[in-house]
């Protein structure tokens, strides 16, 4: 019989066991390299999906993207290479839809007519359902910087082309969910602020039904007006995509630099995150910028975020990339270190004020680095790690924290992904090489333009002239409600009643027993003549 010092040892001995376990559980933390090696793989962008997985945007070399399904602890799921046959593509952005549908922005190089904006849409299998690229000979090339699905379906696309004039350089391009292009507007340009130059939007925000485009630009400095320097660039855009303000921030204080982001913090107040140069003269030492404005276009305050914040000697310090934890404290990727470039990514908690209250730096890393807020309030960090000491090949660093830049520990437990898919999902290639063109934007109408033709019910008629039926053909119905359509003859007797439904795209009406002659078929919506077209039965 056991007497109660070997009682005592055993369940010390099964507690140590139980607690080492227990460690051991906990200890495993939420880190991930993704990659080949000897192949150099760069991280663009991350977003959450609907199922608590990541699709991580990247590309392999320089020819082909590459997008990532992993889990809820960042472990692959699956991959998919995206590659064209004869062209280089790049990934700048990416978003999904609730349908868990992927759309991927950037660029494509074709040898033939250069660098231009590219946009890829992929089902919530992985597979390719459209592709586009865009082709104008009124500028040199250009790029899709950012990308978002409004609620309707709709997809907006932030852009910038370049032209020798500069006149136009940054625009908004809006897509159906179809891949279909509905309007085109240029933003910031110099017929309406002659002073600007090379102006660029990297970041498109929408709060409420409002959109701000950050980015930057070059602005003449005080008192020198032949001479130009970057700014901050803001660009505010109501619900019907009307230009209200532009704001080239900083002039009055020889802030130089630029804005890569913005946050809203009220109702009526912003701020932009970037870097800026403190001796702008020589453009070397960097600092992050906070750059505070209200909704009337008003600057309110900025901050600089000093590099000695951050344990010395720091030269270099910028913010990629921000999210709130709070009301005051906010999340950044950021890239920092003791050299003037090519210091490794890492991140950082900072306030209002600038102040930052902790900080990690990620060694060997390099490149993009974002931080994305998941739906359990934590925050899941990409960037690029070497390999080796010679810098030449990289893999993916995916990483979750806390707000206290604690590392997350694994969720355990089941649960099911790609659920929209009705099958499982293998890796595999997505052949883009057959991309629609789109060329000749500025035949694209503008958003006002655009809007005002959905007011309307377009009517055609054909075969026209008629002898036993006539199809009516209709656009737009799924825009209105309360459709009805008539029809009359010449001396004005109604001779044809029926009720359209929306999103009804024609309608067969029997005419064999109408008189010869002309007619008319009117379409109203809620009482309203929306549309109209004739025909004739003979």
């Amino acid at each position: 019989m056991l007497n109660m010092k070997q009682i005592l040892l055993i369940v010390t001995i099964i507690l140590i066991v139980i607690l080492s376990q227990a460690e051991f559980c906990f200890s495993q933390r939420w880190e991930i390299i993704h990659g080949v090696p000897t192949r150099k793989d760069v991280l663009y962008d991350i977003v959450e999906q609907y199922d608590l997985g990541y699709s991580i945007g990247a590309k392999i070399d320089t020819v082909i993207l590459w997008n990532i399904k992993t889990d809820i602890n960042g472990n692959s799921l699956w991959d998919k290479t995206i590659q064209h046959n004869s062209a280089i593509s790049f990934i700048t952005s990416m978003t999904r839809n609730s349908s868990g549908e992927i759309v991927i922005a950037g660029s494509i190089y074709l040898s033939e007519l250069g660098g231009w904006p590219s946009i890829i849409k992929i089902d919530s299998c992985g597979e390719k359902v459209w592709c586009r690229y865009f082709y104008t000979d009124q500028f040199i090339h250009g790029v899709f910087l950012d990308i978002m699905i409004l609620n309707n379906g709709d997809i907006l696309a932030l852009a910038r082309f370049e032209s020798y004039e500069q006149n136009e350089q940054v625009f908004l391009i809006c897509f159906d969910e179809n891949g279909n292009m509905l309007w085109e507007q240029s933003y910031a340009t110099k017929y309406d602020y002659p002073e600007i130059a090379f102006a660029i939007g990297w970041d498109l925000y929408q709060f409420q039904d409002h959109f701000l485009i950050s980015g930057y630009c070059y602005w003449p400095y005080p008192g020198t007006p032949n001479v130009v320097w970057m700014r901050p660039l803001f660009i505010y855009i109501d619900s019907d995509f009307n230009e209200q303000w532009i704001l080239p921030y900083g002039v009055s204080d020889s802030i130089v630099g630029k804005v890569l982001g913005t946050i809203q913090l009220s109702d009526s107040e912003f701020m932009g995150y970037g870097k800026c140069y403190p001796d702008e003269k020589s453009g070397i030492l960097t600092n992050a910028l906070l750059a505070r404005f209200n909704s009337l276009g008003q600057e309110t305050e900025y901050v600089i975020i000093p590099s000695d914040e951050i344990n010395p000697p720091t030269n270099f310090n910028l913010i990629h990339n921000a999210v709130p934890i709070n009301d005051t404290l906010f999340m950044a990727s950021a890239n920092f270190g003791p050299a003037y470039q090519e210091n490794p990514n890492g991140e950082y908690i900072f306030d209002l004020n600038g102040n930052i209250y902790q900080y990690q730096s990620r060694p060997n890393t390099w490149g993009t680095s974002k931080v994305i807020k998941t739906s359990d309030n934590k925050f899941v960090f990409g960037t690029s790690i070497f390999e080796d000491e010679k810098l030449l090949k990289s893999d993916i660093l995916l990483y979750k924290l806390n707000a206290y830049l604690e590392q997350d520990t694994l969720y355990t437990g089941n649960y099911t992904y790609d659920s929209l898919c009705p099958h499982q999902i293998q890796s595999g290639v997505i052949d883009i090489s057959d991309c629609g063109i789109v060329v000749n934007i500025d035949e694209i109408p503008s958003p006002k333009a655009y809007y005002a033709s959905l007011k309307t019910i377009p009517v055609k008629a054909f075969p026209n002239p008629a002898r036993e039926q006539i199809t009516l053909q209709y656009e737009n119905t799924g825009y209105h409600t309360n459709i009805r359509l008539q029809c009359f003859d010449i001396l004005g007797r109604k001779v044809h009643v029926e009720k359209i439904y929306p999103y009804q795209g024609a309608s067969n009406v029997d005419v064999s027993k109408w008189n010869v002659g002309m007619y008319v078929a009117i379409v109203t919506s809620e009482g309203k003549v929306v549309g109209k077209c004739k025909f004739i039965v003979k």
